[in-house]
């Protein structure tokens, strides 16, 4: 059986994996957020401009915005609190994680074309790209080195 380094702190190898893939699938989101919303035709803010307006398409813009990076900055907390040993933030992931995988369960089979393959690199990335980096942060969260080292802690 190998064993996970630890690290000076006494980290896992495991945790300060999941604590880098956690930020890396944070700033995945926020800038798919700012992708779909100004760059990606069609765009999110033109969408909202066309059902609210000029005035009002660019306050649900801002509003979303606000409320993406009030995510983004939880998410960094969890993060860190993670990082330090908090189980109680660990299993707020996990429990974050099934939530994602329940709601994509239910959405799935509304959208027929969930099932097409991605027009583009980009919608690859959508598409893809941060599931897999949850999937591999709740991975390695629950390794034995990982569950070790969070027993430890408590």
């Amino acid at each position: 059986m190998t064993s996970t380094p630890v690290e000076s702190t006494g980290r896992p190898g495991t945790v300060e994996a999941a604590f880098l893939l956690l930020l890396a699938l944070i700033a995945a989101n926020l800038v798919l957020w700012v992708s779909d919303v100004f760059f990606v035709a069609p765009t999110g803010l033109d969408s909202m401009r066309a059902a609210a307006g000029d005035g009002g398409g660019l306050r649900q813009a801002a509003v979303s915005g606000t409320v993406m990076l009030l995510i983004a900055a939880v998410g960094v907390l969890l993060a860190v609190l993670i990082r330090r040993g908090r189980n109680w933030a660990r299993l707020l992931i996990a429990a974050v994680g099934a939530l994602a995988v329940l709601m994509f369960l239910t959405t799935v089979n509304m959208d027929g074309t969930m099932w097409a393959a991605p027009a583009s690199a980009y919608g690859l990335f959508r598409d893809v790209v941060p599931g897999l980096l949850g999937l591999a942060v709740l991975v390695l969260l629950f390794l034995p080195a990982s569950n070790t080292y969070f027993s430890r802690r408590t």
